[in-house]
């Protein structure tokens, strides 16, 4: 921990000194209006130590005018504010007290001459003193009639810093602002890790050719949600700082918050379709419910900015997904969640053998879809005001890190994980056509050799062998996903010839001299060259190819041919003895093979 607190200090002080050029502001503006009451901000002082430094400024022919004082306590800011009252009882609220008038009656203000016009100019501090954390709303009234009749409503010019306490983590933040720029460093610290360690994995894939699109897309969140939390700290550290909010660097790292989930959860929803897991392409029919589902979040998100900025109301203390637009964010992830859930169901319910981790997967990131519409209803209606805020980022954060870490660890290229999910190499990924796309469970989107199929003792080279199309066997659990290379290929009337028909050779039963031999070999090569090659992974019987037309007539064993993973043979040949030296079997690697056989007659 306290290595921590260490690393979190200096980054704060580094993160500082670079904002110290940024102009700095409070609280500021003028008001000009017509009406008799008129909310002016707010801000959540601490218990005894809060303090308001202030500059305020306006004609004295608008008449003498007050500074109102409201706090979040029922029958006072609630009872008034957007209610249909006079000014009168709406300063009758305060039952007396909180209330300053900007006069020279008291120590707070002084007249002025400007411009032949008297003015008063108000400066100095207030501290404010409760029993807890408060909201406190700032109200400037005037309930009386002008001095002059000339000027109507009310007029100031206003400057306002608060504060509380002295200290870098706490002087300038509104006490539901506290430990957002500490929870933001620290979670930026850990991020850097997660993307170094995304990389790192990254490259481990690339060389197994296992980096899919899927894992392309985690590394796009982490890198967005870096940012996100980069724009987020610099936003905090210049407020820190100066007192005045990078309003627009504060929205633009919202914004990436945002597109970093959406990237996240459609990653989610394809993988629990099993892309690049044991589907290789997406339908036409999905691709459109994905630009739908993608659409109407984007929508959401925009007028979810937009009401914020122009129609949230800046005197109602309110979480952002408090409106309209925040609700259909929130609908919109459900519906994600019942897809996510349909589709998760679905490739388990059909691919089986991947059910290790697709009910770890399922359970973790189910929660994960939920904690937003949870974090939502226990902030709206469980939190205190004035603990929102900093509860809300913190739970935020936590939980999309706790979502980022356990994807990395169930894809992590370890012998040691049980969970990882890639086993298809990218360049064995097949087109998977439309019409077996989720209805038919002869679906097979990869179609590739395994080594489960081949037997024997010989080396397993099948795997690397790729097939398109075609019907795959079952070989992982009850849904096809692999096809073996048949070791014989050949049925019926396309049997290739037999060995000596291939080799030139005469059948077995005869004697044979060298030279006969190289003639007869001669004669057939020049004839049937391109007719009697045979394939190089297909080769024919060899029961047939020693014995040629001559089964039956006798039986002895003959051992197995290495490498080709074939049991032992037991065929039939004359009683005669014979000794033959037979070319190499083509496109094996195998050497000349002279079988000394003994024959028995039965």
């Amino acid at each position: 921990m306290f290595a921590i607190d260490r690393i979190v200090i200096v980054f704060v002080i580094l993160v500082l000194t670079c904002v110290q050029d940024i102009q700095t502001k409070w609280v500021e503006g003028t008001i000009k209006t017509d009406s008799d009451w008129m909310f002016l901000t707010r801000f959540c002082f601490l218990s005894n130590i809060g303090n308001m430094n202030y500059k305020l400024e306006y004609p004295t022919k608008y008449g003498i005018q007050n500074l109102l004082f409201y706090y979040d306590v029922p029958g006072q800011w609630d009872a008034v504010y957007k209610r249909d009252l006079t000014c009168d009882e709406q300063v009758a609220a305060l039952r007396g007290s909180n209330i300053f008038p900007l006069a020279p009656a008291g120590s707070m203000c002084v007249k002025e001459l400007r411009k032949g016009q008297e003015w008063y100019v108000c400066t100095g501090d207030m501290d404010f003193s409760s029993a807890r954390e408060r909201w406190w709303f700032v109200v400037l009234s005037r309930c009386g009639p002008p001095a002059n009749n000339t000027a109507r409503g009310m007029y100031l010019d206003y400057k306002l810093h608060m504060t509380n306490g002295d200290d870098l983590l706490h002087k300038e933040f509104s006490a539901d602002e506290f430990y957002i720029l500490v929870i933001d460093i620290i979670f930026f610290i850990i991020y850097i890790i997660l993307v170094a360690l995304s990389i790192a994995c990254a490259v481990v894939l690339v060389k197994r050719k296992l980096l899919h699109t899927t894992y392309k897309m985690y590394m796009v969140t982490l890198i967005i949600w870096f940012l996100h939390l980069l724009c987020m700290v610099i936003a905090w550290g210049s407020y820190g700082s100066t007192g005045w909010e990078l309003r627009p660097l504060e929205v633009f790292g919202r914004i990436l918050q945002a597109c970093g989930h959406i990237v996240f959860m459609l990653m989610l929803i394809l993988m629990a379709k099993g892309y690049t897991i044991v589907r290789g392409r997406l339908s036409k029919k999905n691709a459109v419910k994905i630009t739908v589902f993608i659409n109407l979040y984007v929508i959401a998100l925009v007028v979810l900015f937009i009401w914020e900025g122009v129609l949230f109301d800046p005197g109602l203390v309110l979480y952002y997904y408090e409106s309209p637009p925040g609700y259909g964010m929130i609908t919109v992830i459900l519906i994600g969640w019942l897809w996510f859930t349909k589709a998760a169901v679905f490739t388990l319910k059909h691919y089986n053998s991947k059910s290790h981790f697709y009910i770890v997967f399922y359970t973790i990131f189910t929660i994960w879809f939920w904690a937003a519409p949870f974090t939502t209803m226990l902030a709206m209606f469980a939190m205190e005001k004035w603990t929102r805020e900093k509860s809300v980022n913190g739970i935020q954060q936590l939980i999309a890190c706790i979502g980022h870490s356990v994807f990395l660890f169930l894809t992590m290229p370890s012998r040691a994980n049980g969970n990882f999910p890639y086993h298809i190499k990218t360049t064995q990924i097949d087109t998977v056509s439309e019409a077996e796309d989720e209805t038919s469970r002869s679906d097979s989107p990869y179609t590739i050799s395994s080594s489960e199929a081949i037997t024997g003792t010989g080396p397993n080279l099948a795997f690397f062998v790729t097939f398109k199309g075609g019907k795959s066997e079952v070989v992982e659990g009850d849904r096809p996903m692999y096809k073996a290379l048949d070791r014989y290929p050949f049925t019926g009337d396309n049997s290739p010839p037999s060995y000596p028909q291939a080799m030139a050779l005469p059948p077995i039963g005869h004697q044979v001299t060298n030279q006969n031999y190289t003639n007869a070999l001669y004669e057939n090569n020049q004839q049937n060259s391109e007719q009697n090659q045979v394939s190089a992974n297909k080769l024919p019987p060899l029961r047939r190819a020693i014995l040629g037309d001559l089964e039956g007539e006798a039986q002895t064993t003959l051992p197995p041919v290495r490498g080709t993973g074939l049991p032992s043979i037991v065929p039939s040949a004359p009683t005669q003895p014979i000794q033959a030296t037979l070319p190499p079997l083509k496109g094996v690697g195998l050497p000349p093979i002279t079988p000394s056989l003994t024959l028995q007659q039965h």
